[in-house]
């Protein structure tokens, strides 16, 4: 169980272990307990979280509770997936040490959190609000020292803590992208850098199919974000970040089952993706950005 760089949200202060099942703030007292697998539950309305997750489900269940690791190892998309993870992992080693301390902000079943275990680090936490993603990913981790059930716009992280922020395809859930962006910026050390990974969904060939020729697509997706590198670097710039790496990455053909299945073959993805990468990189399928935390403070 680690609850170290872990806030009381109810105060802000440090917590305290009191055994396996139980954590205390260390000022105000207020109680969180843990689940039966040592998930620690640092929130302050827990009841509210599992609430707004049921309602989500009956809408769109595979959102909240499909086996993503089944889908980024196993599924139509396990080349897409290989192919960022051999991108993100490549900058990451440039930037991680023995003593580097990482944060997966969105970490759900834990597939990013696996290949994070694997390269330098003293400390990984990976934070989600979706307990029935954490408890899968205790089991596909063998591990709950991982994991934590949290919510950052609940003062979570204490300042100044992180070496390394990664957010992998999260943030267009987020309707307040730039006020989490401005509390990654607060909890990462000063020169810490954030990985963010996004879908291309600005990108006019995405726009093509989301709004032209499969406008039902859009009531299937809970996002509500469509970023492009220029709209997505703005927000970075304002939320007091410098960009050091950006990466337009994969390609996108405009009907999703075609899609699905050009990217289900090894070799037709790879020859798409450097295609569409070296000579049409603004419809490409993600964005990844390297940004750094800038010295002074972010307004």
């Amino acid at each position: 169980m680690n609850i170290e760089y872990i806030c009381c949200p109810n105060c802000k202060n440090p917590l305290v272990k009191i055994d396996s099942l139980r954590i205390e703030c260390s000022q105000c007292q207020k109680k969180y307990s843990a689940t039966d697998t040592n998930i620690p539950l640092i929130v302050n309305d827990k009841e509210k979280i599992e609430s707004e997750i049921e309602n989500r489900k009956k809408h769109k269940e595979e959102w909240y509770c499909d086996d993503q690791i089944f889908t980024t190892g196993l599924g139509p998309y396990r080349f897409v997936f290989e192919h960022r993870v051999n991108y993100w992992t490549g900058i990451l080693k440039k930037h991680l040490g023995d003593e580097s301390v990482i944060l997966d902000y969105g970490c759900g079943d834990g597939a990013n959190l696996k290949i994070l275990a694997k390269l330098p680090h003293k400390l990984l936490i990976g934070i989600d609000y979706n307990l029935i993603r954490l408890e899968r990913a205790v089991k596909n981790l063998n591990s709950p020292d991982y994991v934590v059930l949290g919510n950052a716009f609940e003062n979570l992280f204490v300042e100044n803590s992180f070496d390394v922020i990664f957010c992998n395809h999260v943030l267009e859930h987020i309707n307040e992208d730039y006020e989490l962006l401005k509390i990654f910026n607060k909890a990462l050390k000063p020169g810490g850098i954030l990985l963010l990974g996004v879908p291309n969904e600005g990108a006019f060939i995405s726009k093509l199919r989301d709004f032209v020729l499969q406008p039902y697509i859009r009531f299937f997706t809970d996002h509500v974000n469509f970023y492009t590198l220029k709209n997505l670097k703005g927000k970075l710039s304002k939320a007091n970040f410098e960009v050091i790496v950006e990466k337009q990455i994969g390609f996108v053909f405009p009907f999703s089952f075609i899609d699905r299945y050009l990217k289900s073959k090894e070799k037709i993805c790879a020859f798409l993706n450097n295609v569409v990468e070296k000579y049409f990189p603004s419809q490409s399928d993600a964005l990844y950005i390297l940004a750094r935390k800038k010295n002074e403070s972010a307004e």
